[in-house]
């Protein structure tokens, strides 16, 4: 398969009543923006945050368009002649994969692309990503998406990630022992830990690195993929709100003897959970995550009813008992500083 390098490369971003993270995004991004083109889609924010984020994109001087029946939009504010940006105003809230698939769906009728790059607000670049790992990334032709390093604020590395069915069991019994599992849970740390292993995987190394799909994916805060293989698996699944989303994609790039990659030598700051922190409680984010993850391991793992029951139990069992506890005892340390 050929994939053109004239074509701008789209750069996708979601927002959810969070215009001033979704402002910084652009103020320290939009410099890099040969051969871009960039889609933010409003996924359905109250009346004062969009008001706010249509101000902005209009003195960027890009098109605003307001979501019409399924996939149709309607333009409520052209933008410049030479405009290389588009705000999209969807109804509601979709939730993350929905409401990226109304972005890439416009993509596709107005670019066509052969490349997407997909980005959290939350995610700050530190040099031209698009054209340094899209230059990477047509260079194999098994190779469906590649994905920069990408470091929290405290200096820890954030991928790639366990894909869920690696972990779930795990973590179900850890919530089960609780409070008693924690000594065990620090000593599997110490086997899987994430930043011990990314630090000694990418110590010295600069050249592309391909991840075992069977244990890992990358994260989908910052990625680049090949749009025509995207198409093919279907884009997001619509079925999820919140969570799995990376382990689906590569659940299904597998499928179809696809690759994925990380490039050690580019890096993006992420702070994670930014978004989900401040709008969603930490009750309401874990179910939501939990629920996704249900369906990931039902659906594409397809898990057995018993072992999911376990897994449901282990969930409320942690979510009413603990999670409350654990709560106010960080509120009441909090107020001791």
């Amino acid at each position: 398969m050929t994939f053109s390098i004239a074509k701008p490369i789209p750069v996708l971003v979601l927002n959810y009543n969070k215009f001033e993270l979704t402002k910084k995004f652009f103020e320290n991004n939009l410099k890099y923006t040969d051969n871009v083109t960039w889609c933010i889609v409003d996924n359905g924010s109250d009346s004062s945050t969009v008001g706010l984020l249509v101000e902005y994109i209009q003195s960027l001087g890009w098109n605003i368009w307001k979501q019409g029946d399924r996939y149709e939009w309607e333009l409520i504010h052209k933008g410049e002649d030479t405009a290389n940006g588009d705000l999209l105003l969807l109804k509601k809230n979709y939730g993350y994969a929905k409401g990226n698939n109304f972005g890439i769906n416009f993509i596709e009728t107005h670019y066509t692309p052969d490349y997407l790059f997909i980005n959290n607000n939350d995610v700050i670049w530190h040099e031209d990503l698009v054209n340094i790992l899209q230059k990477e990334l047509r260079k194999y032709s098994d190779l469906a998406i590649i994905a920069p390093r990408i470091i929290g604020p405290d200096g820890k590395e954030q991928n790639p990630q366990f894909i869920i069915e690696k972990i779930k069991m795990v973590q179900t019994y850890y919530r089960l022992g609780f409070p008693f599992s924690v000594v065990f849970y620090k000593l599997f740390s110490r086997i899987y830990n994430y930043d011990v292993h990314n630090k000694q995987s990418y110590k010295n190394k600069t050249a592309m690195m391909q991840l075992d799909m069977s244990k890992y994916c990358m994260m989908g805060s910052c990625f680049m993929i090949k749009f025509p293989v995207f198409k093919k698996i279907g884009f997001f699944d619509p079925c999820t709100f919140l969570g799995a989303e990376e382990s689906i994609i590569v659940k299904k790039l597998g499928a179809i003897n696809c690759k994925i990659a990380i490039l050690p030598s580019v890096y993006v700051i992420h702070n994670q959970g930014e978004t989900t922190r401040s709008i969603f409680s930490t009750n309401k984010s874990m179910e939501l995550f939990e629920d996704s993850d249900e369906y990931y391991l039902k659906t594409y793992c397809h898990y057995s009813e018993n072992k999911l029951r376990l897994i449901r139990f282990g969930r409320r069992y942690y979510i009413r008992l603990w999670l409350p506890l654990i709560e106010r005892l960080n509120k009441y340390y909090k107020s001791e500083r």
